[in-house]
This record gives structure tokens, sequence and C-alpha cells, in this order.
């Protein structure tokens, strides 16, 4: 299964490419406002017997913006962080976050990207 993509939920999104053949790079934004967005950014191996991918080197940045949406403050909130990503064969995926559990029961929907 080719679990390379965007995905969302509620104010929340997730970008998932491939870095070689086996591992890959997440990349999470979270508005927390209009003016105030988290970004959450790690990479492992995807593991095709369980459907995951477990990481240990997620990086979580707080950006704030001024009027003008351009970056005011970057401040970075931890580094180092673990947990998983969980894909499932309908189209989804869970996120199992050890630091914050910021995204404890919360599905992700994929992003289907439109035919041209």
């Amino acid at each position: 299964m080719n679990f390379i993509g965007s995905y969302s939920s509620d104010r929340a999104s997730m970008l998932v490419k491939a870095e070689g053949a086996t591992d890959a790079k997440i990349t999470v934004s979270w508005a927390s406002s209009a003016s105030e967005i988290s970004k959450w950014t790690m990479s492992g191996t995807f593991d095709p017997n369980t459907h995951t991918v477990s990481y240990d080197n997620c990086i979580r940045t707080n950006y704030a913006h001024n009027e003008s949406g351009e970056v005011d403050s970057e401040t970075v909130a931890y580094n180092h962080g673990t947990g998983t990503i969980t894909f499932t064969e309908n189209g989804t995926l869970t996120w199992a976050d050890d630091q914050e559990h910021v995204a404890d029961g919360m599905t992700f929907a994929f992003n289907a990207v439109p035919e041209k």
C-alpha cells in the first residue's frame, strides 16, 4: 500500500513523504489560532507488517505570525519526541505522540488529489 500523501483532521494537517524505499518524513501543522501554528517534524522507517512509522526524532516548533502574515516569532518547544503513526487500508491514520498526547483519539483522513 502507498501511504504517501496529505492527511487532515479538524485544524491539523499531516504530510507524509517518502525518503528512499522504506523511510518516511512526516510534517504535522496544527493551527491553534489564526496567528499561531505548531509544526512537528519527524522521520522513521515504515514497518509493512504493522503499517506503522515509529520515530524518536520529533521536533515541535511554535510559530506566531503578525498581522501581515509574516513569522513574528519561532520557538522550539522540544526535540527528540517519540511516537508512532499508524496507517489503515481505508485511507486513514492515527498519530500516537508520546511527548504530549496531542492527537490521542484523532483520526486523520487521506486527502485525495483531484485528477487533472
